[in-house]
């Protein structure tokens, strides 16, 4: 059987345009969704910064509140350790010579008590983010340790 090659170039003709045809309407499509997956990932990453920058604002402005009630919570302790410290006074003035010594000793005790947490207070402005955790755990921890030894 004798090949026409007319025949032969036409064919190949028509399906490389046939080919070409859909190629160039695929590439179209592609394009269109690669440019709306382009934007769309402009999008999410953008709400995804706004949110990140939204969440960082939400902790630094609870940081500083928590900063805020720890400084309210020392000076309450403080305040606790001088009106023990007025009653000491008032028993120390009744005492005999031996409960005087003792009473004394603890109002020596409750003095450095006070001293820590002021300590402990002026320290507080300068805390950072990083060591804020282990510094609230200690305060706190002062704090108790004081309620527990000023039981009557």
């Amino acid at each position: 059987m004798k090949k026409n090659p007319l025949a032969t170039i036409l064919l190949l003709s028509f399906g490389l345009i046939t080919w070409t045809g859909c190629t160039d309407n695929q590439r179209d499509k592609t394009d269109d969704t690669l440019a709306q997956t382009e934007e769309e990932a402009q999008e999410g990453f953008q709400e995804a910064k706004e949110d990140l920058n939204a969440s960082t604002k939400n902790l630094q402005s609870n940081w500083q509140e928590e900063k805020a009630e720890m400084k309210i919570k020392i000076n309450k302790a403080i305040d606790d350790l001088d009106r023990k410290m007025e009653d000491i006074d008032g028993k120390i003035s009744t005492a005999t010579a031996k409960e005087k010594e003792r009473w004394q000793a603890r109002k020596k005790e409750l003095r450095e008590e006070r001293g820590e947490l002021n300590t402990k207070l002026k320290s507080l402005q300068s805390k950072t983010e990083e060591g804020w955790t282990s510094f609230k755990t200690d305060v706190q921890n002062s704090i108790n340790r004081i309620k527990r030894d000023t039981i009557n």
